[in-house]
Formats: C-alpha cells, structure tokens, sequence
C-alpha cells in the first residue's frame, strides 16, 4: 500500500433532506477516499464512480444500512475497506466480488446477522477480516473457502452458536505457526 496517500476532499451539500457530494477535480488519481462521519445512507455505483485508483475507502460512522451489490465494481486497485460503526445488517454475496486486491476488510459494529455462503470467497488477497460486535448467529461453512492469505480473523462479541466453517479455518491456519484459531 503507498504511504502518501492523495486524499478526496469533499463538500457535503444537504438538498431537501438528500444528501449529496461534491468533489473538486479529476478523481481517479485519488488513493484515498474518506467518507467518514457523512450520514450516508446507502452506497450505490454512483458513490465511488471514477475512482479506479482507489487503495483506501473509508466510510466508517455513517448510517449505511445497505449497499448495492454493484457498488464496488472497478475498484480494483482497492487494499483497505473500512465499513466499521454503521448499521449494515446483510450483505448480498456479489458485493465484494471485483475486489481481488483487497487486504483488510473492517466491518465490525454493525447489524449483520447472517453472512451467505460465498460472501467473502472473491477475496484471494484477504488477510484481515473483522465482524467485531455485530448479530452473527452461524457462520457458514464455506465462507473461508478459497482464502489462502487470510491470516486474522475476529468474530468476537457476535451472538454465535454454531460455525460451520471452523474446520476449513483451522486447516487454513495450520500451516502458519502465528495463526491460532480458538
């Protein structure tokens, strides 16, 4: 990940209730893309159009309550995705599937209560993954399949009773001597 990112600033313009962004200039030589603390909503296609050399997205603390599964497309250039603190409660399985460069994907205080079987499988490059104090009851058992480089992992305060994909997860970590699954 590059160390000097190029920040996106923006104004937050409030029409009728909507609310709307503007951003100054060309954006796909943008990196870094804060949207935190902007009462979004929803993400759309539209929210992050253009920004083809996008590393980080930040959009934690916002009211998002559900993303378009197509949302993401053309980012693939994105490392970090931060979706912490809003109020996501499911996540449709084609969401994060153009995101083959992602590394850290952070979602934890939200709503989530289940996650479909192939959810995060699009993520080869994944290697941290928090769903930190969201309603997660069951983890499917195929949900880590296909995640070679995912090394953390955090499930904690979740209501969980039954995972299903531990098994794939404990194999997945036997190889690495820092990796521990309790």
């Amino acid at each position: 990940m590059v160390s000097t990112h190029k920040k996106v600033e923006c104004q937050v313009i409030l029409s009728r209730g909507l609310l709307n962004l503007w951003f100054p200039g060309d954006l796909t030589n943008y990196d870094t893309f804060p949207l935190n603390n902007r009462q979004i909503a929803q993400i759309d296609p539209q929210t992050v159009k253009g920004l083809t050399n996008l590393e980080v997205l930040s959009l934690y603390s916002n009211q998002i309550s559900s993303i378009d599964p197509q949302a993401f497309n053309g980012l693939t250039n994105l490392e970090l995705l931060r979706l912490s603190s809003n109020q996501i409660i499911s996540i449709d399985p084609q969401t994060f599937t153009g995101l083959t460069n992602l590394k850290e994907l952070d979602l934890p205080n939200n709503q989530i209560i289940s996650i479909a079987f192939y959810t995060f499988n699009y993520l080869t490059n994944l290697s941290y993954l928090s769903l930190v104090n969201n309603r997660i009851v069951t983890i499917p058992l195929t949900i880590f399949l296909g995640m070679t480089k995912l090394e953390s992992v955090y499930l904690n305060s979740n209501p969980i009773y039954d995972i299903y994909g531990l098994s794939y997860l404990q194999n997945l970590c036997s190889p690495n001597p820092d990796c521990k699954v309790n």
